[in-house]
């Protein structure tokens, strides 16, 4: 859905992490933007000709974990006898 903030709104974008242009952009219809209709911060509508034209998909979100997994900690129990000395 093509979606235009209301005039003086900065309406954030969680996708790409900016705010939404003055001309509007293309979004994907999820509960974020939902509420921001259902707010009036922004409105649906019709994409100028030019945007219309050049159509591309919404980039793909930026992930909140990082790119490699963390290594894994590794448990080594103390030695018995270090634990009792004698």
């Amino acid at each position: 859905m093509y979606v235009i903030p209301r005039e003086g709104t900065k309406v954030p974008d969680p996708v790409l992490h900016d705010f939404l242009p003055p001309e509007g952009r293309w979004v994907e219809r999820t509960e974020h933007w939902v509420r921001v209709l259902r707010d009036q911060d922004a409105q649906e509508g019709s994409p100028p000709p030019e945007a219309e034209a050049s159509a591309t998909p919404a980039p793909e979100p930026v992930p909140d974990t990082p790119a490699e997994p963390a290594p894994e900690a590794v448990f080594t129990p103390p030695d018995a006898d270090e634990e009792n000395p004698a």
